[in-house]
């Protein structure tokens, strides 16, 4: 929790453009990408993350329903893991699960 309140506290110091020098490596990839990009960057980012998804979900049509919770999941798991660890989140949000369900559809529908 103290990490949580460092990222809330470093939104709060900057929070139109974000912190790009903070001197600790939060909890929680969302709250940080905040916290480092602010608002302008933290609407991007969150924007790209629903869009993404709702154009994988188009790509995915016959298990669209078996990938929200994948998502759901993966979409949770920011709330609580370092940010050093998104990149892997999002590559296999984005890659691997999809390309999973397509690949196996016949087996899980």
């Amino acid at each position: 929790f103290e990490l949580y309140g460092k990222s809330i506290a470093a939104f709060f110091r900057s929070p139109l453009i974000g912190n790009r020098y903070l001197d600790f490596d939060g909890h929680a990839t969302y709250l940080m990408v905040w916290a480092d990009l602010g608002i302008l960057g933290g609407v991007a980012v969150f924007s790209l993350l629903f869009r993404a998804k709702k154009l994988v979900q188009t790509l995915i049509v016959d298990v669209a329903p078996l990938f929200l919770p994948c998502f759901l999941h993966l979409f949770l798991n920011g709330l609580t893991n370092p940010i050093h660890a998104s990149l892997q989140i999002y590559i296999t949000l984005w890659f691997i699960i999809p390309l999973t369900l397509n690949t196996y559809k016949s087996k899980l529908i």
